[in-house]
């Protein structure tokens, strides 16, 4: 039996929603990099999981969540896709520019101190690249990728070109790939046929390398019906998280990411948690609250750029949920709806 239920021929998925809250906390807890829990450089396995294997899950995660939820719109709305796909890529594109403008002075910031040779029109060009190509302050490329690959979706609806639409998210994804391996060995050169990369991104967290194939992965969840059991998704995750955790050391790249995340979906979009049907809405809101402002509020305290503790985590946390209520209570839903999308 699905475990969603249905509200106005909406299908609302707890279990996908508390797991992105989840995902949001990760990276937070990534991005703090807390002492308390790493001994410095004496790891216990419980910290390794949670600072640096898990949390690389959760972009991932976001992202096929992002492509499913798309993607199940464009079929509500069949009738009229280009007004919902507008729509979406408006809201997408309003909050992009909010967090991008309020972000700016801390992201002027961040280009001085990477690049103190450049010269000043040079950072603005620098800074115009972020905008249009890397996303601003590092973790807004995920918002300018669902843009990005939503209209790609959108395309390749209307133009009865799934498989091609498929063959080019597993192509640019194998393209990162070899990128990542180069990356790792030198840095690429005007002459490296992977240069376009360095050139218009700086790295393979962008639309192409990564949005294609995670947010194809949930277009292709949505358009078809996984016949495999819960009990068999659980089997196959257990070994496919011992692959993802040790291909650190095999690889420079997570070649088992798509695997992973595809079965941390497929289970999570099958738990039963209606009681969270009453908060359904603060929780999909608060994921995104964390995510967007965990990381301005950590630069602003220089938590990520030294070994932070728990309490640091907290705080930031703690900062992003009162952020997000008192923008709820305060500001009409227009602004709420820019900001948190």
């Amino acid at each position: 039996m699905d475990t969603a239920i249905t509200k106005e021929k909406k299908k609302i998925y707890y279990g996908v929603d508390f797991f992105k809250l989840v995902c949001a906390l990760l990276i937070v807890l990534m991005h703090c990099n807390c002492q308390d829990i790493t001994y410095h450089h004496h790891r216990p396995f419980l910290a390794t999981w949670l600072i640096f294997w898990l949390p690389n899950i959760a972009v991932p995660y976001f992202f096929i969540a992002s492509g499913f939820f798309f993607t199940k719109g464009l079929q509500r709305n069949a009738s009229d896709p280009w007004t919902y796909f507008r729509r979406y890529f408006l809201r997408v594109f309003k909050m992009y520019v909010f967090w991008s403008i309020v972000t700016l002075p801390i992201s002027w910031k961040c280009i001085e101190a990477g690049h103190p040779d450049y010269s000043t029109p040079l950072r603005l060009v620098y800074l115009v690249r972020m905008f249009l190509f890397s996303g601003c302050l590092g973790i807004y490329w995920f918002i300018l990728s669902l843009m990005y690959v939503a209209a790609i979706i959108y395309f390749a609806e209307r133009k009865h070109c799934e498989r091609l639409f498929y063959v080019l998210a597993i192509v640019m994804w194998v393209v990162g790939l070899i990128y990542d391996n180069k990356h790792y060995i030198h840095k690429p050169h005007p002459g490296d046929v992977l240069f376009p990369i360095y050139l218009f991104f700086g790295s393979t967290r962008n639309f192409l390398n990564m949005g294609l194939i995670f947010m194809g992965l949930g277009y292709f969840f949505a358009k078809h019906k996984i016949n495999i059991s819960t009990k068999w998704l659980w089997v196959a995750l257990v070994p496919s998280m011992v692959l993802f955790r040790y291909q650190f050391q095999w690889f420079s790249c997570p070649i088992s990411h798509p695997l992973v995340v595809s079965l941390i979906f497929l289970i999570t979009s099958r738990l039963e948690m209606k009681w969270l049907a009453p908060h359904s809405l603060h929780i999909r809101k608060l994921s995104t609250a964390i995510y967007l402002g965990q990381f301005p509020f950590l630069l602003l305290f220089d938590f990520h750029l030294r070994r932070g503790t728990l309490i640091d985590f907290s705080l930031t946390v703690l900062f992003c949920i009162v952020l997000y209520f008192l923008v709820v209570k305060f500001l009409p839903k227009k602004w709420v709806d820019i900001i948190y999308g």
